[in-house]
Parts: C-alpha cells; structure tokens; sequence
C-alpha cells in the first residue's frame, strides 16, 4: 500500500508500479495522521490484520531492523523502531530558560517503520478526537492505553528533512557502496 498526496498520485504511481506490479495506491489526505489512517483502512479492506507504516523520509531504514520491529510486535498493539537518546535533554520554561536537566535513560528517539495490529488501531482511531494531532500511531495507542514496544534500532536510519540530513544521507550511501 503506497500513499501518496493526490496530486501526485498519478506520477509515483507510474514510476513505481513497474517494479512494485501488486502494490496499491491510494491518495492521502491533509495531514500525516489522514494519510495513514486511508492507507491502514484500505489495507483493511484487503483483510490485512498487520501494518507496517514507513515514511519515505527514512530510505535508508535496513532490512534487518524491520525484521526486528515486526518480530516484536508479539501480543502487543503496536512496535516501533526507535534509537537512544545521545545528547543531553534540558527542558527549558516559556523564556528559555533551562528548567531542569531530563534523565535520557529511558528516552527513545521514534523512528519507522511503526507496525501495528489494524484492530487496534482503528480501534482507537474510533475513540479519537480527529481534531487532535497525533505525532504518529504509536502516540494514538498510548493515548486508547494500548501497549507499545519498542526496538532499538541497529544500524543507522536517519531522517531527511533538512539539507544537512541529506549530507549524512549522501555520505552513508558513499560509505556502502
């Protein structure tokens, strides 16, 4: 099930079809949360009981960590791929100021691919207040009170949203191949 804004529907449709000959796409809606939610009900649709969710931010998620995350997801609602927390996290007040110095102990960065039971989540999408903006489906299951896990990530999956990340992108590629 590939997602896509409407209005590029047509061109990633014909660019990946070829090689992707049973893939279904579907067109997205206004927000991130729209977009999964009409990818994960058509999915349904098709009598999918699990979904993996995976933006295209990520392309260089690897193989084996989405084994992982699937292998996880057990008995619970949903898995997410995530990594630790490096840095040092303060949390600061209105004014910025720093207002205390955050244990990253138990901090998980999420990442994708996010897998889920499509029960669960449309489950909880049923309860939902659709004004409300989730971050991801992860966030919406905690908030219905259904478990989540969490797996560490194992090799690199770095997101791209500013040029400085596509440099690190560029690099990894040049770095494997």
């Amino acid at each position: 099930m590939v997602v896509v804004r409407a209005e590029r529907l047509d061109a990633w449709c014909d660019q990946l079809q070829p090689e992707f000959p049973k893939a279904l796409f579907v067109s997205g809606g206004p927000r991130r949360q729209d977009s999964v939610r009409v990818g994960v009900e058509a999915a349904a649709e098709g009598g999918a009981e699990v979904v993996a969710v995976h933006d295209a931010a990520r392309p260089l998620v690897h193989p084996q960590d989405v084994l992982e995350v699937v292998g996880a997801l057990g008995e619970a609602a949903g898995a997410i791929l995530s990594a630790e927390v490096s840095d040092t996290v303060k949390r600061v007040d209105d004014g910025g100021m720093v207002v205390d110095t955050v244990s990253r102990e138990r901090l998980r960065l999420a990442q994708t691919p996010q897998v889920f039971r499509v029960a669960k989540l449309i489950e909880a999408w049923r309860r939902a207040d659709f004004e409300r903006v989730w971050t991801d489906e992860a966030a919406l299951l905690e908030w219905a009170g259904q478990p989540v896990h969490s797996v560490l990530a194992k090799h690199p999956n770095p997101k791209l949203t500013t040029d400085g990340d596509l440099q690190i992108i560029r690099a990894l590629l040049g770095e494997e191949t």
